[in-house]
């Protein structure tokens, strides 16, 4: 398989896979829909979909949210530190699907390799970012309207 036939390929299963996991974003959001009346702020989803955006690794994506979560902790907000836990865990689950499709489709760097390696976070940062518009979008449309 070409270049241009895997990059078309992969982008399809995006497509596909991001369909699919609307509903695992929307039930996050809807887990902590009391939070977004107060705790969770428009700034900090903004933030967390301009840094996920952004985030040339995954592992700037976790050290994110994991400070959002420090920082709700040290506050004595542990709601809201229990929500950045669950995104983090959600965004560390999103490794296996991300592998799965990387995987299933042919020509990519040799498995094992630093390419390989450097491909797949990157793969697992747009499946992250698919992920982060969900959430951001059911998050904002689930507020109630005096706070939207």
């Amino acid at each position: 398989m070409d270049n241009l036939a895997r990059a078309l390929e992969l982008r399809r299963r995006l497509a596909a896979w991001s369909d699919a996991v609307q509903r695992e974003a929307a039930d996050l959001t809807d887990g902590y829909r009391d939070l977004l009346t107060k705790r969770i702020t428009n700034a900090q989803l903004s933030g967390l979909h301009n840094v996920v955006q952004a985030a040339p690794s995954f592992r700037q994506i976790k050290q994110f949210v994991a400070h959002q979560g420090e920082k709700a902790s040290r506050a004595g907000r542990d709601d809201v530190a229990d929500y950045w836990d669950a995104v983090g865990k959600a965004f560390e689950g999103l490794r296996r699907p991300a592998e799965q499709i990387w995987a299933d489709v042919p020509g990519g760097p040799a498995p094992g390799t630093p390419d390989a390696r450097q491909a797949l976070d990157e793969w697992h940062c747009r499946l992250v970012r698919e992920f982060v518009q969900h959430l951001v979008a059911h998050s904002l449309w689930a507020r109630p309207a005096s706070r939207r």
